[in-house]
């Protein structure tokens, strides 16, 4: 009874052999077969399925150095991604199954398996070199100049399509908005009631000077391969290694601050001129929060959470203030105005 069963489980063991992804998961279900079937016929047939797999392992081995010596000047590899990080997966690739390998020691003494294991061996070595390489030349070349987290958080952002004007006084006073390139009807119908001196007058009250987050990027490509390298068990540079811990904080606040000055574009940016000399004091106010950021805030601060919920506060309360005068001025003001532009006055004739 016994027999006819195992004999009956070695159609099903061929079909899972042969439907199995891989090497390990092909050496998995040969392990499991293996406990039970004790036939010294079937245990044959399961050391041919072992010998015959070894042999595609020895095939995968070969593809796998061309692949290496192909690809090991530039591997394909996501962003900031360490080349080690190849090199290991590469490894894993060909160990694993090796040391399931190395358990069958009757397969260990074939002729076949001889040859196997030195091409194993000369593959794990020129891995293992590279890998040495890699890291050596990646501690020696990596440099992280300290004086670039001491770089302010916020710089401005110069329009390349103005001339550079000469440094005067005015640069260190607050930034202060200007018109939008493209108006919006509230802009046109305060245009047209205040004639064409008021808007000459506005557009030269107004700058607007858009604000960029001061991070170099040198230093979050280096933080993240710092990461990745010590994750695999590598030693990191000492330089690395006392910064390497506030490389998550700088990421959120590098986050964060993205969004503060996206939003202060899109607010100064929107507010219509008949509004901003109403809001003229705000918008100072607002700019003065901004201007530490701009000065003496660096990455290297104890002080960026308060600055950020500062600005944050300062952002909200212009933006409720802008949103209550537009609905004041839509609702009330240019309807009027636009009543009495339509009002039709008697002309009296003058008598010399």
């Amino acid at each position: 009874l016994v027999t006819g069963v195992q004999t009956c489980a070695l159609p099903i063991l061929k079909v899972r052999f042969d439907a199995s992804p891989d090497t390990v998961a092909s050496l998995g279900v040969l392990q499991d077969y293996a406990r039970v079937l004790h036939s010294e016929t079937l245990r044959v047939q399961l050391h041919d399925m072992y010998v015959r797999l070894f042999k595609r392992f020895g095939e995968s081995l070969e593809e796998l150095l061309l692949v290496y010596e192909r690809m090991k000047s530039k591997p394909p590899l996501s962003r900031n991604m360490p080349s080690i990080e190849w090199v290991r997966q590469l490894y894993r690739h060909i160990d694993e199954p090796m040391a399931l390998f190395a358990k069958n020691r009757q397969l260990m003494r074939t002729t076949e398996a001889h040859r196997i294991i030195r091409l194993h061996n000369k593959v794990a070595k020129s891995l293992i070199e590279h890998e040495t390489i890699v890291h050596y030349a990646w501690s020696n070349s990596v440099t992280v100049n300290k004086h670039k987290l001491y770089a302010t958080l916020l710089a401005k952002v110069r329009d390349p399509n103005c001339p550079a004007p000469e440094p005067t006084d005015r640069d260190r006073e607050p930034l202060t908005p200007s018109v939008s390139n493209t108006p919006s009807a509230m802009d046109r119908d305060s245009r047209d009631a205040e004639g064409p001196n008021k808007q000459h007058t506005a557009r030269s009250e107004w700058r607007f000077v858009d604000l960029a987050v001061n991070l170099d990027q040198d230093i979050v490509t280096t933080m993240v391969e710092a990461r990745h390298i010590s994750r695999l068990g590598l030693e990191v540079p000492e330089t690395l290694d006392k910064i390497r811990d506030r490389c998550v904080r700088l990421m959120w606040y590098r986050d964060q601050l993205t969004d503060l000055v996206r939003r202060r574009r899109v607010l100064l940016t929107s507010i219509p001129i008949i509004l901003r000399q109403l809001l003229a004091a705000d918008i100072l106010a607002l700019e003065s929060t901004f201007r530490p950021a701009l000065t003496t805030i660096t990455w290297m601060s104890l002080n960026i959470d308060g600055f950020y919920e500062r600005a944050d506060i300062a952002l909200h309360s212009l933006e409720r203030k802008s949103s209550q005068m537009r609905v004041i001025v839509e609702a009330r003001v240019l309807p009027s105005i636009s009543e009495i532009n339509h009002t039709l006055l008697p002309v009296f004739p003058t008598h010399s």
